[in-house]
């Protein structure tokens, strides 16, 4: 067994393929500047993320370009970033303070590698391992895999266009529609958005021809309706009639 330190995972060679966001399951003063101070004299076999996150701090003891032990499975360790949202056993409040901010740590992360929050990007420690992780998230966001991957997508694109990082060319650079697509239902209507619109799709064959559509590029088909989400979604995007 080995004490944690930077690399000790080895390096990836090659561009991860997502994120997945986890829960500490740790106690409740457990924040992002104790594990600072824990994890350097831990085991690192019994695992570490890159990234550990609350809404006052932030600790990143390992480099995105290495692998990490999170995910007790080859291809989740090896290819996917991954965060620790700090505190999922304390107060509600606060852990959901501190998804905040790990959704916007997130999406930094992914804008700077060019990456599109969906089905294929962001995953769930259970998809690659029998666990209870993301044990909080899942209690209160859906007790089911697509619904808390809508959840982190959702909480994630609140983001993607609002980085105080963002450089001047980034801010220049329009928007490409087609690299965001996802499903929202709203008073029983099932909309479409693509990119920065949004439309209502009041076929049902055509709603099943999209989804076969969406499957096939690797866009997630679950319908969004978690109301906060949608109130994001209509911020950042234009319906178009």
């Amino acid at each position: 067994m080995t004490l944690f330190y930077s690399g000790v995972a080895g390096v990836r060679q090659g561009k991860a393929k997502g994120v997945v966001i986890h829960n500490d399951a740790g106690s409740a003063g457990a924040t992002a500047e104790f594990y600072r101070n824990w994890l350097p004299t831990h085991q690192a076999e019994n695992g570490f993320a890159h990234v550990y996150i609350d809404k006052d701090s932030r600790y990143q003891p390992e480099s995105y370009n290495n692998c990490a032990w999170h995910c007790a499975n080859t291809e989740g360790n090896y290819w996917y970033v991954g965060w620790e949202i700090c505190q999922s056993m304390g107060d509600q409040e606060r852990f959901e303070r501190n998804s905040e901010a790990c959704f916007k740590d997130v999406a930094n992360y992914m804008k700077s590698v060019g990456m599109v929050p969906n089905s294929a990007t962001v995953k769930l420690h259970r998809e690659f391992s029998a666990t209870s992780c993301p044990h909080r998230t899942w209690a209160l966001h859906g007790q089911a895999i697509e619904a808390v991957r809508a959840y982190y997508i959702a909480g994630i694109l609140k983001y993607m266009g609002n980085s105080s990082k963002e450089s001047t060319t980034q801010n220049k650079t329009k928007k490409k529609v087609g690299d965001i697509m996802l499903l929202f239902k709203e008073n029983g209507k099932i909309y479409l958005l693509v990119g920065n619109k949004y439309t209502y799709v009041a076929n049902p064959t055509h709603l099943t021809k999209l989804k076969t559509m969406m499957t096939k590029a690797g866009y997630d088909t679950w319908e969004h309706t978690d109301s906060d989400q949608i109130k994001y979604i209509k911020k950042i995007a234009e319906e178009a009639k």
